[in-house]
């Protein structure tokens, strides 16, 4: 009798051991799927002229891309030695939110290349803008709300000038104080609307807003 629960035991770890290998499988393919689109993303990429101009956002991806490949190594060799536990579905999970980053990396690195042009256009939008300002307040009417929003704009445009120039500077950095800007400039278009009517401020909503709603990469 002892020998046929022994013998039930060793089926039950050979079919353990079958299911795991069976679930290691699967999700090699699905990572193994995620690695060759990263890896034929980050190739297109490297391919444009603005690759070139950031040698250090593109290295920083690839270590990224490293890094991630190395813990799938590490999980699997865990795996394959037989522990599985809690702790490697949240290396899984891990594995493939590391994987959406990559692609938001890539993203930024594609956008890096519209960066003059989008500080071109907000500096001719800002300008602009303080020119409106000038404008309203010769005829009279209360600008105070306005000027703080147009200081508030120079002072951030600053910040985005400055970091652009820096060298090795953080993608995200930049797209995160653009949208800074952008919603800055929402808030100015309001209050020029409260203080001279939607109809004549229409006008006004210049090429930068556009320019840095592309920042929105859908990811």
């Amino acid at each position: 009798m002892e020998v046929i629960q022994e013998k039930g035991h060793d089926l039950g770890d050979v079919g353990q051991a079958l299911g795991m290998l069976e679930q290691l499988s699967q999700m090699e393919k699905n990572v193994i799927r995620e690695f060759t689109k990263i890896d034929k993303e980050l190739v297109k990429a490297k391919k444009s002229k603005v690759a070139g101009q950031y040698p250090n956002v593109v290295a920083n991806i690839e270590g990224q891309i490293g890094a991630l490949k190395s813990k799938w190594e590490e999980m699997k060799a865990q795996m394959l030695s037989g522990e599985f536990s809690e702790d490697l579905r949240d290396t899984m999970e891990e594995i493939f939110e590391g994987v959406g980053e990559i692609h938001r990396s890539i993203g930024m690195l594609r956008q890096l290349g519209s960066v003059a042009k989008m500080i071109k256009s907000a500096g001719k939008e800002i300008t602009r803008f303080e020119k409106e300002i000038a404008r309203q307040r010769k005829a009279g009417k209360d600008t105070v709300r306005l000027d703080e929003f147009l200081a508030t704009a120079k002072s951030k445009m600053g910040e985005i000038t400055a970091l652009s120039k820096q060298s090795g500077f953080d993608p995200e950095e930049l797209f995160d104080l653009m949208q800074e800007l952008e919603a800055i400039g929402r808030e100015a278009e309001d209050e020029l609307e409260r203080v001279i009517g939607v109809a004549d401020s229409d006008r006004l909503t210049g090429a930068v807003l556009q320019a840095l709603r592309t920042r929105r990469l859908g990811f």
